[in-house]
């Protein structure tokens, strides 16, 4: 059942038969208002002796102070290299596309939700028909650019890059670090 508002919502929990789960899907946006955090805490009570739960379900995690330590968090895993491949057959077998798929190709989805992969595989069939590696990083790329916590430059040959002589020096000595196991490991820059 949907509810109208975020505290009727809540309300509902009063309701609900024993042993009930609420599912509230991107409460968060209501989690921080203080007549919302106040109804869920005069709430817990109840809750907890009628075994009645709610599930904030969210892709994001902003727990108001006031109620972090009532709420437990689980994050769920990114999908696996496996699941991302077996997610690329699925989706060329949908379309009915005889498209190879490359482990190697395929891991550049890494670190992408399940939604996110689903969609930078469709669009890389739609845009190459095929599997493309730079497709699917490219949309890495855009996720990173969405977040607006940084902006993202495309690499250039070192030639191009003007000044900067140390450090260009220190990292072909850092590069020489990790290739000759006669060498020290390279710590940091």
């Amino acid at each position: 059942k949907q509810a109208a508002d975020p505290k009727s919502a809540l309300k509902q929990l009063e309701i609900l038969p024993e042993n009930s789960v609420l599912f509230a899907k991107d409460f968060h946006k209501f989690l921080g208002m203080t007549e919302v955090f106040r109804t869920f805490k005069n709430l817990l009570p109840k809750l907890k002796s009628t075994n009645r739960h709610v599930v904030f379900l969210s892709p994001v995690l902003q727990i108001p102070i006031e109620v972090q330590k009532d709420i437990n968090v689980m994050d769920f895993p990114l999908p696996t290299t496996q699941e991302l491949m077996a997610l690329a057959r699925q989706i060329a077998e949908d379309n009915e596309l005889d498209v190879e798929i490359d482990e190697r190709v395929i891991e550049a989805a890494r670190g992408l939700t399940y939604t996110e992969a689903e969609s930078a595989l469709a669009l890389s069939l739609l845009i190459e028909k095929c599997y493309s590696r730079k497709i699917l990083e490219d949309q890495k790329l855009q996720i990173i650019k969405k977040s607006g916590l940084t902006e993202i430059y495309r690499p250039v040959p070192e030639s191009e890059l003007g000044g900067l002589w140390p450090l260009k020096k220190y990292i072909k000595n850092w590069k020489r670090g990790f290739e000759d196991p006669n060498l020290p490991t390279p710590k940091g820059i």
